[in-house]
């Protein structure tokens, strides 16, 4: 209704006035000797109030197109256009294009659908991290914006305990699956280079070819196998490499 340049300027300015409380009209008088109680910014509002800021917004909309406009320029980086997309509602909301519940709720949607895609896309925590952001933001800006202190909103301690327990899941689940990729592979053909085998008939010159032909043993199967030197019955020799279905031996290293 009106702008102050502080508190005992907001109280003269009010002194007199009529207002609405429960449907009943009230004057205010006496504002300048009356009882005063000071309510600080909760951690939620003080994000809200740093996001809201128009050079934040600012910031937030160069983001969303940047971030956007590099996915639809390279499909598939998945990083830049989950950015954008943040970015893009948190603009929207702090330029107060969307009204902030609607913000909150988008956000809860898009973490909701970012989680969805880690299940059947994995990409090492990339969207389920982006998901758990977008739950807390959410969180954040779904409040009741009618409410004296604050209103009704998500309680802080919940939050922080869903927000702790997802996280936990999606580091976990990374740390399996960066396990999984470092761990040597023991099937197929590239699971048999480095296995000993032993000569089962003697790798030995053929006329016409440079390398020695012969048969190895390789868990209870008798394989061709190649070599660049000789080997006796018996010994033991290590694959080298994997050709069709002939295996290229070599002295045990």
């Amino acid at each position: 209704d009106l702008v102050a340049p502080d508190l005992p300027a907001l109280l003269t300015a009010l002194e007199n006035r009529t207002v609405q409380v429960k449907g009943n009209p009230v004057t205010l008088t006496g504002l300048a000797d009356a009882s005063r109680e000071e309510f600080s910014m909760s951690f939620k509002q003080q994000v809200i109030n740093v996001i809201a800021d128009p050079n934040v917004t600012v910031l937030l909309g160069l983001g969303a197109m940047l971030g956007i406009g590099i996915e639809l320029y390279h499909p598939g980086a998945v990083l830049p256009g989950i950015v954008g997309v943040v970015c893009l509602l948190l603009s929207l909301g702090s330029a107060q294009v969307l009204p902030i519940n609607h913000t909150g709720l988008g956000l809860l949607l898009l973490g909701g659908a970012f989680f969805v895609v880690e299940l059947f896309m994995p990409s090492f925590g990339i969207w389920g991290g982006a998901g758990l952001i977008c739950l807390v933001l959410g969180s954040i800006y779904l409040i009741d914006e009618g409410g004296v202190y604050g209103g009704i909103a998500v309680d802080s301690l919940l939050l922080g305990g869903v927000a702790a327990v997802v996280g936990a899941i999606l580091m976990t689940v990374s740390f399996l699956a960066v396990g999984a990729r470092r761990k040597k592979v023991t099937t197929g053909s590239e699971g048999m280079v480095g296995a000993e085998v032993i000569v089962k008939t003697p790798l030995v010159a053929l006329p016409g070819s440079e390398d020695f032909h012969g048969k190895v043993t390789f868990r209870g199967e008798l394989w061709n196998a190649t070599a660049s030197e000789e080997f006796p019955v018996g010994e033991r020799v290590q694959i080298l490499s994997s050709e069709s279905l002939r295996l290229r031996v070599g002295r045990i290293k």
